[in-house]
């Protein structure tokens, strides 16, 4: 299931927790939805909309790959942090895998 109004996200940021990494911030909290409940957003700090549209679609890339791997039960927003004009698909997955797996929020 997608995310895709606004208080829908501010759920997640007000009651979640939150994993900094050097590209993204993961939110994430308990659903009482089983299954995954994902949501993906940008800021206004990445200027250009083709930028932050290439920003989702390498976040929604990284979860559709990953998805497996990745814990039920939880509702996630995966924030892009800053611009990710020079930054490639592996970078962005590991990092990913990296903040996931120190929260144990991976199978």
């Amino acid at each position: 299931m997608i995310i895709r109004k606004n208080y829908q996200f501010k759920k997640v940021y007000d009651r979640g927790k939150k994993i900094y990494g050097k590209w993204i911030i993961i939110f994430y909290c308990k659903s009482s939805i089983p299954g995954k409940i994902v949501g993906f957003s940008t800021s206004k700090v990445i200027k250009r909309s083709v930028d932050r549209n290439r920003a989702r679609r390498l976040m929604k890339e990284f979860f559709r790959i990953n998805q497996q791997k990745i814990k039920d039960g939880m509702e996630y927003v995966f924030l892009c942090r800053r611009s990710m004009e020079n930054l490639k698909y592996r970078d962005l997955e590991a990092e990913g895998i990296y903040l996931l797996k120190r929260e144990g929020l991976l199978k």
